[in-house]
């Protein structure tokens, strides 16, 4: 059996032998598809792919098809099928799946309006929440009485007793953001 040589020739520089070497053990960790918030998925994906040095476009779609369900890889079967492929691929991946499964600004203002928010944890939690769905379509009191509908009722008495001995407007957001609760 014949051993590969090292050197391919003068096209092939030292530079790009080493990141081959480098890269040989680089395998990046892509996680579960967060199929409520794929752009979260995204971001997670490419801070891995840039941990693993993978730039290729090629590769970077590879990697993210391999990790898809039969559902999600469906709904870019035009983009992995055209001949040729655009050199673009990942890109045109990525905005394919971000606007097939993301929910729709509508939607996550229903949400948001209904409070189906995830109530577990601190305070400063469901408010980051409730932030996260807001994305800039209600004003901040809108926000703030949801905030304040979604907090336990013990929580809310607090606030409402510290309203009314401070003489203070409601509450900002941040008021209480030193507190160990929060």
């Amino acid at each position: 059996m014949a051993t590969p040589r090292p050197f391919a020739g003068p096209e092939e520089t030292l530079q790009s032998l080493l990141e081959k070497h480098v890269d040989s053990y680089r395998v990046p960790k892509i996680p579960a598809f967060f199929q409520e918030d794929p752009q979260l998925w995204f971001i997670q994906v490419e801070s891995s792919l840039t941990a693993a040095r993978v730039t290729s476009q090629k590769t970077m779609a590879d990697i993210v098809v391999a990790s898809l369900s039969y559902d999600q890889i469906a709904s870019v079967r035009d983009i992995l099928t055209a001949s040729p492929q655009p050199p673009d691929l990942y890109e045109q991946i990525k905005t394919r799946i971000i606007s097939s499964f993301s929910t729709s600004a509508e939607a996550q203002l229903r949400r948001l309006l209904k409070g189906e928010v995830l109530t577990e944890g601190k305070p400063s939690q469901i408010l980051t929440r409730l932030r996260n769905l807001n994305d800039g379509s209600c004003n901040d009191d809108v926000v703030r009485t949801i905030f304040l509908e979604q907090l336990p009722a013990q929580v809310r008495a607090i606030l409402a007793m510290s309203r009314i001995t401070s003489g203070s407007p409601m509450l900002g957001f941040t008021s209480y953001a030193g507190h160990p609760y929060w």
